[in-house]
């Protein structure tokens, strides 16, 4: 009875490890940047609320009434983006996502490995631009 109780408790943990790993799903992808991309193409654009809302933690937001950027880094909460980023070093490269966003929809989304330098500037142009 005991092997079966510590079995049992086995499977349990191994199960909210696997939960908790899916749950961390984060939407900084190739693929969630071809979502936006092929929703906007065919005329169902994906929302401001929506992507903001998909990017979770992640979201950057550089817009003005809606109008300007959302950023994400994955992994990194939007709340220190600015520390993980003064500690990396020059060539580290992380994955990155802006979505551009005009009258509060997404029209364009852009995916890649960037260094902090360009994730830096893609955030500073976007603010001067707003």
């Amino acid at each position: 009875m005991k092997i079966l109780r510590r079995v049992f408790l086995g499977v349990c943990l191994c199960f909210s490890f696997v939960l908790a790993a899916c749950s961390n799903k984060s939407n900084v992808s190739q693929s969630y940047a071809d979502k936006v991309n092929n929703s906007y193409k065919a005329g169902n654009t994906l929302t401001y609320e929506t992507v903001k809302s998909d990017l979770n933690d992640e979201c950057i937001d550089v817009t003005n009434d809606k109008n300007g950027v959302l950023v994400a880094i994955k992994g990194v909460p939007a709340s220190n983006y600015q520390e993980k980023l003064d500690k990396a070093k020059d060539d580290e490269k992380f994955e990155f996502i802006s979505i551009t966003v005009i009258k509060g929809n997404c029209t364009y989304a852009y995916y890649a490995l960037a260094t902090k330098t360009e994730i830096t500037s893609s955030i500073i142009n976007s603010k001067v631009n707003n």
